[in-house]
């Protein structure tokens, strides 16, 4: 069910305008602003679940047919996610380490976006 509505959401290119939009608020916020890190631990909590949860029903496959790439990804994601729970929940995590994982996030959601505003995307699946 999570993975059909990810999907109707991925369908809309605002979602993903939207997306980097809201990322550059809490980054402007986070270092302009002087208003904390926390903003940007919720966002990495939130990139990171969705992209677990969006990957956890193909988890097998990818295993199986050894799609390196994805599961470095997922890999990188359960890092992120670990970390910025951690850091909420009071835990001493390295703020750099943090920062990593939110502009990592930023960079590929950056990349998604111009992929997607770029090219016709279809359904080859």
């Amino acid at each position: 069910m999570f993975r059909n509505i990810l999907d109707v959401l991925l369908d809309y290119k605002a979602t993903h305008v939207i997306s980097v939009i809201a990322q550059l608020g809490i980054l402007l916020w986070a270092t302009v602003w002087r208003g904390g890190i926390k903003p940007i631990l919720v966002v990495n909590l939130i990139i990171a679940g969705a992209v677990l949860l969006y990957n956890a029903t193909r988890l097998p496959t990818v295993i199986e047919y050894q799609e390196y790439p994805l599961i470095g990804l997922m890999l990188f994601e359960l890092t992120a996610f670990v970390a910025s729970a951690g850091a909420l929940y009071g835990f001493r995590i390295p703020s750099w380490l943090l920062w990593i994982a939110f502009s990592v996030n930023f960079l590929l959601c950056i990349a998604l976006m111009l992929l997607i505003l770029t090219f016709r995307m279809t359904r080859l699946f």
